[in-house]
Order: C-alpha cells, then sequence, then structure tokens
C-alpha cells in the first residue's frame, strides 16, 4: 500500500528517466524472475528449483528469441505447479501467443466456453450479454440456467457492467419463487473484478455474511499479517428464493473463486463439478524489462470457517467430471447432476 511520489524527475535514477528498462533483454528478464520468485518466497521453493534455474539461465544469450525466453520462463515456474504464478504476455511478435500464463492447465474449457455460449446443452436460451459474458436459458422446461463466464466489465466500465448484471440478475430474482430452480455454472470463468461478483452474490445471500479473510505476506518472509474481510450483504431488492446448485471446476479462478465462496454461504446451495483453479487472491505483478509481467500470489484468501484454498482449489460437494470427450458426444455429466440434485 505505500505509494513514492518523485515531484521532480531529475531525483530519479537514470535508467528510469532513460526509459530503457523494457529492452527485451531475455538474460535480464530471467534473471529478474528468479530473483523476484527467491524473494517473494524467502528460498522456500522446490529442491529442483535452484539447479533449474542455474541450467535455464546458462542456456539463454542476449540474441535469445522471445519464444525461447518464454519457453525457459516456462521450464523455470512450470514444476511448480502453482496456478498463483503467472506470466502476462502482451506480445505479437512470433513464438508468443497474447496471453496469460499460469503452471496449471484447464483442459477442456475453452471447449465447454463454446458450448455454453452456443447454448448447445440448453433447451431454451433467453439472451446473453457481453458477447457471452453473461448466458440465461432452461435446461429443461422447470430448471433455469446462468452461466457467468467472466467478471471483467463488458460494457463501458465497471460500474456500467454492475448495473447491467445487476438488472439481468434482478430480472430473474422477480420472476422467481420459492419453487423455481436454477443452475448456476462458474466453470469456465477466470475472474476479474471482486465486485462484481458481489453484486450477483447479492441477489442470492439471505442475510449479512462474512465471505472471506485475506492476510497479506511480510516482505522477504513467509510471515502473513491480517488484510481484512470480504463482507456480502442481501440486495434491498429481493434476493433468489429457491433452490440452485453451482458448477464449478478448474476453469474457475480469481474473483470467479470469491464469487463461489459467497454463493456456498447460502443454506442449501449445492457444489457440483470439480475444484476450483485455486487462485481466489489478487496477483502481485512485477514488471519485466520485456514488457512482459510477473505474477506472484501476496494474498492468503480463507473462508468464514478459516480454512484456505489458495493452491489447492475449492472442492465441490459433489465431484463430477465433464471430459472433451463428453461434451464432444453431446455430454455435460456435471450439468446432468445437477438437474437431478434440483429434480429430487
Amino acid at each position: 500500500g505505500r505509494v513514492v511520489r518523485y515531484d521532480r524527475v531529475e531525483r530519479l535514477p537514470d535508467r528510469c528517466r532513460e526509459g530503457t528498462f523494457f529492452d527485451g533483454d531475455p538474460v535480464e528478464t530471467f534473471a529478474i524472475v528468479v530473483e523476484a520468485m527467491e524473494n517473494h518466497y524467502a528460498g522456500d521453493l522446490d529442491p529442483d528449483w535452484e539447479r533449474r534455474s542455474d541450467a535455464l539461465a546458462a542456456s539463454l544469450t542476449a540474441d535469445a528469441s522471445p519464444e525461447e525466453t518464454f519457453n525457459a520462463l516456462t521450464d523455470l515456474l512450470d514444476p511448480l505447479d502453482d496456478p498463483q504464478v503467472r506470466i502476462a504476455v502482451d506480445d505479437d511478435r512470433d513464438g508468443v501467443a497474447d496471453i496469460v500464463w499460469r503452471s496449471f492447465e484447464a483442459t477442456g474449457t475453452d471447449r465447454l466456453l463454446a458450448a455454453i455460449r452456443a447454448g448447445e446443452r440448453l433447451a431454451s436460451v433467453a439472451g446473453t450479454r457481453g458477447d457471452g459474458a453473461l448466458v440465461a436459458g432452461l435446461v429443461t422446461a422447470d430448471v433455469g440456467y446462468l452461466a457467468v463466464t467472466t467478471l471483467e466489465p463488458f460494457t463501458d466500465g465497471i460500474v456500467e457492467t454492475g448495473e447491467d448484471i445487476a438488472g439481468i440478475v434482478d430480472g430473474l430474482v422477480e420472476s422467481s419463487t420459492p419453487d423455481t430452480k436454477l443452475v448456476i455454472d462458474l466453470r469456465v470463468n477466470p475472474g476479474g473484478v471482486e465486485g462484481l461478483g458481489m453484486v450477483i452474490a447479492s441477489r442470492f445471500v439471505q442475510e449479512e455474511t462474512t465471505v472471506a479473510s485475506r492476510s497479506v505476506r511480510v516482505e522477504g518472509t513467509d510471515d502473513y499479517v491480517e488484510a481484512g474481510t470480504i463482507v456480502i450483504r442481501p440486495t434491498p431488492t429481493g434476493t433468489f428464493p429457491g433452490p440452485f446448485v453451482v458448477l464449478i471446476g478448474p476453469g474457475t479462478s480469481g474473483a470467479a473463486e470469491i464469487l463461489a465462496l459467497a454463493l456456498r454461504t447460502v443454506p442449501g446451495a449445492v457444489f457440483v463439478g470439480e475444484r476450483t483453479a485455486g487462485s481466489p487472491s489478487p496477483i502481485l505483478a512485477r514488471a519485466l524489462p520485456t514488457d512482459w509481467a510477473l505474477g506472484l500470489p501476496n494474498l492468503r484468501t480463507a473462508d468464514a470457517a478459516g480454512i484456505g484454498y489458495d493452491g489447492i482449489g475449492i472442492p465441490p460437494d459433489e465431484f463430477v467430471v465433464t471430459t472433451t470427450a463428453d461434451l464432444d458426444a453431446g455430454r455435460d455429466p456435471a450439468l446432468d447432476r445437477a438437474v437431478a440434485i434440483l429434480s429430487e
């Protein structure tokens, strides 16, 4: 939270004033990542870290291509198997995609996202918003469906998107009765703005509830100090009155995991699918000379009972895996199970 302000640019070190940091130096980029990881984790990395980092550093030269640099960073970080460690790449050079890489793979998420946006398993699609950010419809004649595929702003800004989401969910609530059944699908939601998730959650919680608490890492150590709580309150416009099932999986990440924790506090809510990504805390970003960014976990998130989910994910009440083969065959076992639970 500390901010250092310079009122005279000449007081900045020469390197900052000359703008030479983003010089694309692959050797320095790799060295900065190694140093950042070791400082941040206070040396508590995997046993093979030192050998791996030394060998990969020796393989890079000043004229290494972006692809070679990216591959070296991937080989360095992937064995950590930590979904909270990321590299944000915004690069149109050969061999490097415009992506956010993390040491984790949500198999089949892209295929599932396409199926959701196309309404492949829905009896009807009432509508979509934000290029498929929200997909609403019916799975059967008496089971509704609401997929939230992102919590990034999809209109002019966060406030406008929040108003749009509120209008959609409020319309759902107004048309519902205690017998209305709903599936909420968060399986392909990589996160975004936590506040947008709370707009949705406030239409389902029945009373003011503590969703989670956070603690922040003390720099250069493995110690943490309290950093506040996340509290959700029901909206005055009314809350969803009927039973609902939430679908989650490895494609549920970031702010979507906080939304899942909020919905989890509602009595009777059932969660079906697989563990979430395990990255519910905001990421600390560090700039790299390639103009990429390294993302590191700097917070820990725990639910109201003190159970943490960073690095391990939120488990469902019922484990049901939906594979790419299932989707290609027109099946969605997790969705089918959710409908079966609501029909019991």
